[in-house]
């Protein structure tokens, strides 16, 4: 299989997302549905959005959907437990999904979906989610697991739009401290501050 990618560009740090073809294999492969399948079922859409990730990941002869990207999803242990920062810039984004990466896993296999939450109304600029006890979010708790890579994204079940993604790996959370948040695919941290900032530096 041909990987290719829609590249979206980071709102700290500059770069494009995926970096690579090893960040490609690590996206969840389980949200798309919630977004819309192809309306054509006789065409393969294989683009695989994890509610924030301007992904598309295609073989020959499938369709390729552009995902716009506004704002940006972060963690932070601002509360003394992991929570869920969303920064929505231009679309209220109402869907957040955490997945594992691809590890182990054969390549028609979906990433394991480890914790999904849609907002009872969503809305734009910053959002906190505390994934033990998502109030306002229809969806289970789920306890962080520290020993394996997170994946979360936000995106919106009415738009092609989405947030960059943050991706966790084990021993990150360790390293921030509460007024910090963990954004990106490389461990980048920025302060709350700087993070709240995101939509005005686009």
């Amino acid at each position: 299989m041909t990987a290719s990618t829609t590249e979206a560009y980071f709102a700290y740090g500059g770069g494009s997302w995926p970096r690579d073809e090893a960040s490609v294999a690590r996206l969840s492969t389980t949200a798309q549905a919630d977004l819309g399948e192809a309306a054509d079922a006789g065409v393969m859409n294989t683009t695989r959005f994890l509610a924030g990730a301007a992904l598309a990941v295609t073989v020959s002869g499938c369709n390729i959907v552009t995902t716009d990207i506004s704002g940006q999803v972060g963690v932070t242990m601002a509360h003394g437990h992991p929570t869920i920062l969303v920064l929505s810039c231009d679309a209220a984004l109402g869907i957040l999904d955490v997945s594992g990466d691809r590890t182990g896993l054969n390549e028609d296999e979906e990433n394991p979906r480890l914790g999904h939450w849609t907002a009872a109304t969503p809305e734009t600029g910053l959002v906190e989610l505390d994934p033990a006890n998502p109030a306002g979010w229809s969806g289970a708790g789920w306890e962080w697991e520290t020993g394996r890579v997170v994946i979360v994204g936000a995106g919106s079940a009415d738009e092609d739009v989405a947030a960059t993604p943050v991706i966790v790996n084990p021993g990150d959370l360790d390293r921030l401290s509460r007024d910090q948040v963990q954004v990106g695919d490389t461990g980048k941290i920025v302060s709350r501050a700087e993070f709240e900032k995101g939509c005005a530096q686009n």
